[in-house]
């Protein structure tokens, strides 16, 4: 654990500006993906079949993670499918 916060610490400082207003920069995919993975609710692309191609090209829309774990939701991957469609 501290080996990761200390690599993530080093991304940070390289990656945006080291001032105390910018000390909580972090780029959103990457974080929500971190918090999926901890939570359990990451999704498992290829196991979807057919919404292989929308969640690895489409938006990213807060419903890839309703496909599985808890809180897992029935309608998240026709509301994938229609947020692909727009």
């Amino acid at each position: 654990m501290y080996h990761a916060v200390m690599t993530n610490e080093k991304f940070q400082r390289e990656r945006f500006t080291n001032r105390p207003r910018h000390a909580l920069n972090c780029e959103g995919f990457d974080f929500q993906e971190a918090i999926a993975e901890e939570i359990g609710c990451k999704p498992h692309v290829l196991s979807h079949g057919s919404l292989t191609s929308p969640l690895l090209f489409g938006p990213l829309t807060g419903y890839r993670f309703r496909l599985e774990g808890p809180g897992a939701w029935s309608g998240a991957a026709d509301a994938i499918r229609a947020a692909n469609a727009i």
